[in-house]
């Protein structure tokens, strides 16, 4: 039973008093950053191989560190902000 105590208070009593909701923005929010990086990533890509004639490989890093740096930037600012 202590396994359940613990993520009653992991879970349920977060700092607001309606925990479900406040965890479902949280969702929202993780997945609007992991969209945006998705959008980063493809678009550096598509970028760096359609317009700058970039081999298809160096350009698929480049878009995956810039993604990264994204997903990092949009989660500080969106979902670690309390």
């Amino acid at each position: 039973m202590r396994l359940f105590g613990a993520f009653r208070t992991a879970l349920v009593e977060r700092r607001s008093p309606r925990p479900f909701p406040r965890l479902f923005v949280d969702l929202l929010r993780y997945g609007a950053a992991s969209a945006a990086a998705l959008a980063v990533d493809a678009g550096t890509l598509l970028l760096l191989v359609s317009f700058f004639g970039l081999n298809y490989l160096v350009a698929a890093s480049i878009g995956f560190l810039s993604g990264l740096a994204a997903v990092y930037a949009a989660e500080r600012a969106l979902c670690l902000r309390r």
